[in-house]
């Protein structure tokens, strides 16, 4: 292949040396063949881009990765796998606003690509944009019936100690008649995990919330919803017994101040 860009070059060179100064049915064939050379080294450049992508992502050479992929997109801006591609690798190097920026101009030319919504919530939360990435998780539980995606968001916001966020979300989850059929599997313990319907998780999570802003009737009554929904879940019994534990410190800690 390379012998015949090489030879294609001096086939344009020697026509263009030869014509030189020709008529204008020879100028339009040195033309021709220089647009030919031109063609053949750009097919010969992409390919050897698209192999420097492939094995930068088996060597999980990630940045590399990206700028191979930015220089194929703009020898050939078709390719939608590709901005798809470059579009998660962004998110996975902390790269997240360029990730946000291609994933909204994605949803300008579809507004109901899921993919792109749930791209562009994430990018938002590692951006800390709480309200964007709340619009982008409720659009994209609304389009999708997938109220897992709120329960991300509301686990997310949890992690970050947003527990009155945490609440807003969880009351959506709550109110959602698909948090009833849907699962989740959460993590009991390292190496104990427990599947249950989502309405269960939500009501548990809220608990863990009230918990922590120290409303511990609201956190005590959560749990027991969790418990009504599922009866052996692990989570929400051990949260009642902690709870239990902290009320009987806490009317200790009184009885003691009393005396």
């Amino acid at each position: 292949m390379k012998r015949a860009i090489v030879l294609s070059l001096a086939v344009a060179i020697l026509m263009g040396n030869a014509f030189a100064g020709g008529s204008k049915k020879e100028q339009k064939i040195r033309e021709i063949a220089r647009e030919e050379a031109r063609k053949e080294i750009r097919k010969e450049f992409k390919t050897l881009v698209a192999n420097s992508i492939k094995v930068a992502l088996q060597n999980q050479d990630f940045n590399s990765a990206i700028a191979f992929i930015n220089m194929y997109l703009a020898l050939d801006s078709s390719r939608s796998t590709l901005k798809d591609t470059l579009i998660e690798l962004y998110l996975i190097t902390g790269q997240a606003n360029q990730a946000l920026v291609l994933a909204e101009q994605k949803l300008k030319q579809n507004p109901n690509d899921t993919s792109a919504m749930h791209i562009a919530a994430i990018a938002s939360m590692q951006l800390n944009n709480l309200q964007k990435a709340y619009e982008y998780y409720t659009r994209l539980a609304q389009a999708t019936g997938n109220v897992k995606h709120l329960w991300d968001f509301a686990v997310v916001l949890w992690q970050m100690q947003r527990y009155g966020d945490a609440l807003v979300v969880i009351d959506q989850i709550i109110a959602n008649p698909a948090a009833r059929s849907q699962t989740v599997t959460l993590q009991i313990s390292p190496t104990t995990k427990q599947e249950v319907p989502l309405l269960a998780a939500a009501y548990n999570l809220k608990g863990a919330a009230h918990q922590r802003l120290k409303d511990l009737n609201a956190a005590k009554e959560a749990y027991q919803k969790a418990l009504e929904v599922v009866p052996d879940f692990i989570l929400p019994k051990e949260n009642l017994e902690a709870l239990k534990q902290q009320e009987q410190q806490n009317n200790s800690g009184s009885n003691q101040q009393k005396k």
